[in-house]
């Protein structure tokens, strides 16, 4: 017996040699029905929404590490507010430069830097948190050994780096929300 599975799991019997002539007629079997899901909570959380569960396996002190820092933060500060106006606008033009697939790499690329810029404030915060320790334990020190002169004459760090949000914010324009709403409706519509 030759059976042919298809791609939505169904069967074919394309032949059968227990029978002859007219009855040899393929005959299609459905899978068997599936138990059904458990129902799940209906809200879903914040973190599911809008954070990343995802992490990254580059470890930060390693030259590939620093080079993709620098690679996103020269991107994000120098041309990601130009290049997305211009992404914007020939996709608002429908132009003919556009390939099929650039709504997908251009959603790719804002999904990319959104999700480093999110993650880049708490990490500047914790480097100057560490600095900041570090500054104290060195106070404290001088000031024991060597009294309140020393103490004071002990650099203080340098202020929390500030970063910048104007990048992000020039994709979180009223276009940008319908163009990836729109994107998403007709997504769904041809799957259907």
């Amino acid at each position: 017996m030759l059976v042919l599975n298809g791609v939505m799991g169904r069967k074919t019997v394309v032949t059968d040699f227990s029978k002859t002539g007219d009855q040899v007629i393929p005959q299609a079997h459905r899978k068997p029905p599936r138990q059904q899901a458990r129902k799940r909570h209906g809200m879903n959380d914040i973190s599911e929404v809008f954070g990343s569960n995802t992490t990254c396996a580059v470890d930060g002190a390693s030259a590939l590490g620093t080079a993709l820092r620098y690679v996103c933060d020269s991107l994000l500060s120098k041309c990601y507010t130009s290049l997305t106006t211009s992404l914007k606008n020939e996709f608002r033009r429908g132009s003919a430069k556009l390939l099929p697939n650039d709504r997908l790499l251009y959603f790719h690329l804002i999904w990319f830097l959104t999700a480093y810029h999110r993650a880049k404030g708490p990490h500047l915060s914790k480097l100057h948190t560490h600095a900041v320790l570090a500054y104290e334990a060195k106070k404290a020190l001088a000031f024991q050994t060597d009294g309140l002169d020393a103490s004071l004459a002990v650099e203080a760090p340098p202020p929390m780096v500030s970063y910048d949000q104007k990048a992000i914010l020039s994709t979180l324009d009223m276009f940008s929300f319908n163009f990836v709403l729109q994107s998403i409706e007709v997504c769904a519509t041809l799957r259907r």
